[in-house]
């Protein structure tokens, strides 16, 4: 008797639903939807009708615009579908479900579940499809507070991050299929996305190496959506290799290239060490100075007119053994950015070329360390959370052990000679509560190297930055930086006994910078921003090595210099 009870009652429930899905099947669509495309059709029946249709892009292509729609009900569109793209489809509270007529599904598969995920919380990365939509749960993503009124500018911030070690994901896109709204994450993984108050959006992440996400998104005004991205292994089959060409076609930006730390993994190592620079002389437009030598030639430009930033610190002297060996670690470096004309303003004064080089961000997931022995040197990196997914702390060093070498040769002439190097990178990072985020680097390399007891060199670089950046209301970026760079030079010649010399100097500046980057109106991109640089030039004295050389001694003075600007 129960179960008979529960039965009516089921089919009590079923012809009611049923009769309301008849009566939104039967709404006329009218002449706006005429020659429409398939996703237009999709957010025109969600504002007009708030009906959420569910579907892959694979399984619409082919669709073909209707021209007239005066008289067209929802039912025809429908059967429209299933004739032309051989599609099935079925009602459930307000969301229709269409999935190919060939997949063995049974409709009350189709358990789709629903989470209110605020911007208070600013995480969704468990919100996903799956492979097949309809094999999984789907998660309904809301962003922001209700009242907002409908069709209101908001912004759709967030960071991309790796799932497997917590370090961001740059050059990922978040895209709406089949409109023009998109964007693509910076070297923090952070994007920001102008979408209209009160619509539902489908978006799609992608990033080469890692797998696909989707998500439904309800906009009820601006917010926060963090993304996790699982790294993808990829089987090789046929390969069709397009280079930029969304910058070749939208960009502006002359004379740039973004060179990532996979591409610096595919050149030919040098005694056991992969030179990030060695990529840069592959470039148009870029030549080595000569064989063992520092320094690069940008479009006939001397190597002097060259900046190279490393995380904002200026970088005087680049190479190791006079060129032999790259001063940056590779196992520290995750991308660079080469400009070679047309430079952005806050780069103002640069003749040749600026290398924009950014480090790691460090493993916010699990503890790791790596080392390796080369022919000629020996390297160490270590990368720890400090507060799982929050914070970073990264260390590398590099030495050479050429001394030990040459103190077992047998010729007097190479045993009486040194050359010997080393560069330590350690940082900080910080992702705060309000998607901001900080970072403290420091950097330091010393070189040694003589000439049997004739000639002594000496040089070395140190510096620190600390950045920092934060979304403000949604469609604005904050960025805030402050470098300072020492460099140290020391020279003895006593290849003449009479005229032995010793000459140190030092080079020296200290930044503060900031800019202010956003998207006042939709699809237009405005920045602005300042910097103040003071320079301290300690050109040294030239003076008599020992009571030998009678030499007598030059001071050669000390420059400063202030030097701001804004943009």
């Amino acid at each position: 008797m129960m179960k008979k009870f529960i039965l009516i009652y089921l089919m009590a429930i079923s012809l009611q639903s049923i009769g309301q899905e008849i009566d939104q099947q039967d709404a006329v669509l009218g002449s706006k939807y005429s020659r429409l495309t398939f996703d237009q059709v999709i957010m025109q029946l969600q504002s007009d009708h708030r009906l959420s249709v569910y579907y892959l892009p694979e399984w619409i292509e082919g669709y073909v615009p209707i021209d007239d729609t005066d008289t067209l009900r929802i039912s025809h569109w429908l059967k429209y579908l299933e004739q032309s793209l051989d599609l099935k489809s079925t009602y459930s509270n307000n969301q229709l479900f269409l999935w190919p007529a060939d997949a063995k599904i049974n409709p009350t598969m189709l358990q789709w579940k629903e989470e209110i995920v605020t911007t208070s919380e600013r995480d969704a990365s468990s919100a996903y499809f799956g492979k097949h939509s309809y094999e999984r749960s789907v998660k309904k993503v809301v962003i922001g507070e209700n009242g907002i009124s409908h069709n209101r500018k908001s912004y759709l911030t967030g960071r991309i991050l790796n799932k497997s070690n917590g370090e961001p994901v740059i050059g990922a896109t978040v895209v709406v299929p089949g409109t023009s709204l998109g964007a693509i994450t910076d070297p923090e993984g952070a994007f920001v996305l102008p979408l209209a108050a009160g619509q539902s959006y489908s978006i799609q992440i992608s990033c080469l190496g890692m797998e696909n996400e989707r998500y439904l998104i309800d906009m009820k005004g601006s917010g926060i959506l963090n993304i996790e991205l699982e790294p993808k292994m990829i089987d090789m089959k046929e390969v069709i290799v397009r280079s930029e060409e969304h910058h070749n076609v939208r960009g502006m930006q002359m004379g740039f290239q973004r060179i990532a730390m996979k591409e610096v993994k595919s050149i030919p190592v040098v005694m056991g060490e992969r030179d990030i620079l060695k990529v840069a002389n592959m470039m148009p437009g870029v030549q080595t100075v000569g064989e063992g030598s520092a320094g690069f030639n940008v479009r006939g430009s001397s190597s002097d007119q060259n900046l190279f930033l490393l995380n904002g610190i200026p970088v005087l002297n680049t190479g190791h053994f006079f060129g032999f060996f790259s001063a940056f670690n590779p196992d520290m470096i995750a991308s660079f950015n080469l400009y070679k004309g047309n430079f952005p303003v806050e780069y103002s004064g640069r003749l040749a070329s600026v290398f924009e080089i950014s480090s790691r961000k460090g493993n916010k997931k699990t503890f790791g360390a790596r080392g390796s022995i080369s022919p000629i040197t020996g390297s160490v990196m270590l990368e720890t959370p400090i507060v799982k997914d929050k914070s970073s702390f990264t260390l590398a060093a590099r030495s050479t052990y050429s001394d030990w070498i040459l103190d077992r040769l047998n010729d007097a002439e190479l045993y009486e000679r040194d050359a010997s190097f080393y560069d330590i990178m350690s940082g900080v990072h910080v992702i705060g509560n309000q998607n901001d985020s900080w970072q403290a680097f420091i950097y330091h390399s010393k070189d040694r190297f003589s000439l049997s007891t004739l000639n002594h060199y000496r040089y070395e670089n140190l510096g620190g930055s600390i950045q920092y950046d934060r979304p403000i209301f949604g469609q604005w970026n904050f960025h805030a930086s402050a470098a300072l760079s020492n460099y140290q030079n020391y020279q003895a010649n006593k290849e003449v006994e009479a005229k032995a010399y010793e000459h140190e100097f030092d080079v020296r500046e200290h930044e503060l910078k900031f800019t202010l980057n956003g998207y006042p109106w939709v699809g237009h991109k405005v920045g602005f921003g300042g910097n103040l640089i003071w320079h301290a030039l300690n050109q040294g004295q030239l003076t008599a090595i020992d009571e030998s050389s009678a030499l007598q001694s030059i001071d050669f003075g000390v420059e400063n210099g202030l030097e701001y600007g804004l943009h």
